[in-house]
Order: C-alpha cells, then sequence, then structure tokens
C-alpha cells in the first residue's frame, strides 16, 4: 500500500544554527474570485477531512503557476533518512504574513472557516461546534507558506504530521523504548509503512533527542514543513497562536493536464494519537482527487491521520500549503 518507508530512529545531535529565511515573493493580487455564497465546507470524512471546491478560479491559478514557476524551488533528496518518509517533488518556504492575511481575509477562507457568513455576522466571533471542530477559535493562517510542484513519477510516500501536541502530551519512556525496539529487533515492520513519519516535522520529547537534520535540509531553520506547531501571529500586538489543521490548495488538476498525485487517507489505521500500524476492518481508505482551485483542510498532530500523495504520472501538481491558527 503506496511507498514505503523508514521508521524513526533516536539521535543525539544537536540542532544546527537557522540560515536567514528565502525572502518572499510579490505575490499577484487574488483575482478574480467565485462569490462567496456559491461555495461551501463539504466533508468527505467527519472531523479529519473537509474540501472547498473553487476556491480559486482557474484564471487565477493559472496565473499563479505562472508566477511560481519563476521561483527558485528545490529538489528533495530522493534517499531518506532514518525516520523519513519518502518524498520526491520540488519545493519553497518563506514566512509570508502579507499573503497569509491576504489568503484568509480576501477569500472566502475565512467566512467559511470561521461561519460568518451563515450569520451573517462580519465580527470574529465562531461557535462552539466550530470551535471543537477546528481545535479552537480560528484566528487566521500560518505565515510560514509552502510551494510544491510534484512532476512526473515524483511523490510523497505515507506519513504522520506530528506536532507540538506531541510535546503537550509527550510519549512515555516506554512508548518510546517500543518504537526504538522495533526499529532495532523488527525493522522490517518499520519499512511496511506501518509508522512513518513525515521527514518535515519536529517531535522532540527533550531538546536534542531526535535529529532534524533529514531529507537534504542541511539547517533546522530551512525546514519548510515543521510541524511544531505552537507559533506567534505577527498581528499588533502578537497573537500566541497553534496550527491545527493543514490548508492545501491545488493548482493543478485533470483539466490543466496533471495526472495522478491523488492525496490518500488511511482512516482503517486510526490517528497518529492511537496509531499501533493494525487496520481496523471495514474502514476503506479516502482518496482527494486534485481539482482545479480546490482547498483540502485535514486535521495534524495527534488527530492526523496516515496519509501520501500518489505518484504523478504526467503533467504538474502545484499545491500552496499554510495551516489554520487558533488562538493559545
Amino acid at each position: 500500500m503506496g511507498q514505503k518507508s523508514q521508521g524513526k530512529s533516536v539521535s543525539y545531535a544537536k540542532r544546527k544554527a537557522p540560515e536567514p529565511p528565502v525572502p518572499a515573493p510579490d505575490w499577484p493580487t487574488l483575482q478574480p474570485l467565485i462569490p462567496i455564497t456559491d461555495l461551501i465546507l463539504e466533508t468527505l470524512l467527519e472531523e479529519q477531512i473537509i474540501v472547498i471546491r473553487n476556491l480559486f478560479t482557474s484564471t487565477l491559478c493559472k496565473q499563479l503557476v505562472s508566477f511560481l514557476s519563476q521561483l527558485p524551488l528545490t529538489t528533495t533528496s530522493v534517499r531518506p533518512k532514518a525516520g523519513e518518509a519518502v518524498r520526491v517533488n520540488d519545493r519553497l518556504m518563506f514566512d509570508d504574513p502579507a499573503f497569509a492575511e491576504q489568503l484568509w481575509q480576501s477569500t472566502a477562507l475565512k467566512e467559511l472557516v470561521t461561519g460568518s457568513n451563515e450569520r451573517n455576522d462580519p465580527g470574529n466571533a465562531i461557535s462552539d461546534d466550530l470551535k471543537k471542530l477546528w481545535g479552537g477559535e480560528v484566528c487566521g493562517l500560518n505565515p510560514r507558506i509552502r510551494i510544491y510542484r510534484y512532476g512526473p513519477e515524483q511523490f510523497f510516500g505515507q506519513h504522520l504530521l506530528l506536532c507540538t501536541s506531541l510535546l503537550e502530551n509527550p510519549p512515555t519512556i516506554l512508548e518510546i523504548l517500543s518504537w526504538y525496539m522495533r526499529l532495532v529487533f523488527d525493522p522490517l515492520s518499520m519499512l511496511d509503512g506501518s509508522y512513518v513519519t513525515d521527514p518535515d516535522n519536529v517531535a522532540e520529547l527533550a531538546e536534542g533527542l531526535f535529529d532534524n537534520d533529514r531529507n537534504g535540509d542541511e539547517d533546522w531553520g530551512d525546514d519548510e514543513d515543521d510541524e511544531s506547531n505552537t507559533i506567534v501571529l505577527p498581528t499588533s500586538p502578537p497573537s500566541p497562536a497553534k496550527t491545527t489543521w493543514t490548508l492545501l490548495i491545488y493548482l493543478t488538476g485533470p483539466a490543466t493536464g496533471c495526472v495522478g498525485g491523488e492525496t490518500v487517507f488511511y482512516p482503517e489505521f486510526g490517528s497518529a494519537r492511537q496509531y499501533s500500524g493494525k487496520r481496523t476492518e471495514g474502514t476503506e481508505p479516502v482518496a482527494v482527487g486534485l481539482e482545479v482551485g480546490m482547498a483540502l483542510l485535514h486535521r495534524h498532530g495527534q488527530d492526523c491521520l496516515l496519509h501520501e500523495g500518489r505518484k504523478v504520472t504526467k503533467g504538474e501538481k502545484w499545491v500552496i500549503r499554510s495551516d489554520l491558527c487558533v488562538r493559545r
């Protein structure tokens, strides 16, 4: 099932000092857009996977692909280290609070996510049901923006997105030893996709316990998918926040000649919180096909499901990535 990966090994290497971040690009205006009255949150898997079809128009997506094609994306290593999911794609990460705010405020995202469109309420109030769904009161998007491009034969193997919920509720010593013993005495069980972590996630249970130098990223500060999700939004005054849901916006799909590249979730293995590598009978994978302009929201952290980005067989898959932020 999907691409195979290696399990997480223990290392005592120290983090390296981060390099200066990549400067944010000068984005085009996010226009034209479809009226919010024509958009909805569509649930594909209860409390786990939600899509917004046509968040971006095909015209806007074409403009963005042309714009992003000029940026200096970097190709990932084809030889992941221990504990890394197999990933082959081109990517770029930068901090861009202005674009995150534009994406949140000028599109339908804010109104759909907070439910203000249904209440005819321009304020920031959010219902208890939505707070429960999103993991708190959503206050914006993560200013750390990632750009992904997958060409033919490129993919992202099965992985879990672990975040600082692990720091807040860390695994016990016995759980850590259990993972390590599996790696030492039963390594084949770690190669069948039964315990895979994202190569770009930090799950430090104590400083320096897990090595975070991976996938050709020479510095921890160059890690574009760091799921250590406690952040401070650069508002006035600054807003302590944490990320709870991943936001992916697909700019290409079958309509643009991209074949493959589906994002596939495996609820039969349960969430990261309960993950044991054992399947639950009667539960089927959820495959989300690419659609031009569609936004995909899915949980990360301890509630994340095992998932993968299937191989692209033709064309290019372009994705803009951010995260929903809730107040701390």
